[in-house]
């Protein structure tokens, strides 16, 4: 995993990139690293985790609604509180 906290930290993380791309041995000893949170004990990440993904995918389908504030989830969000608005309305349930 590289962070990138700032700009100033940019041309840093490219050259850690390139190095765990191009170096082995380098490569490998992260990926022997912990993974985990600091003090935070694997087993109970990814018990997080579970839980997590079990709310998500264990939920009813029309609760399921996310996405983020923007690009096409901003206006696909926005389509449909207009959708809503109009079916609330009186006379669109007579038209129906």
């Amino acid at each position: 995993f590289v962070h990138i906290a700032n700009k100033a930290a940019i041309e840093a993380s490219i050259e850690e990139i390139i190095r765990l791309d191009t170096d082995d041995a380098y490569y490998l000893e992260k990926m022997a690293e912990a993974w985990s949170l600091p003090g935070m004990r694997p087993e109970d990440w990814l018990a997080r985790l579970d839980a997590f993904l079990l709310h998500i995918i264990e939920q009813p389908q029309e609760e399921a609604r996310r996405c983020t504030e923007y690009g096409f989830c901003k206006l696909y969000k926005q389509k449909i509180r207009n959708r809503e608005k109009i079916e609330k309305l009186f006379f669109w349930r007579k038209i129906k």
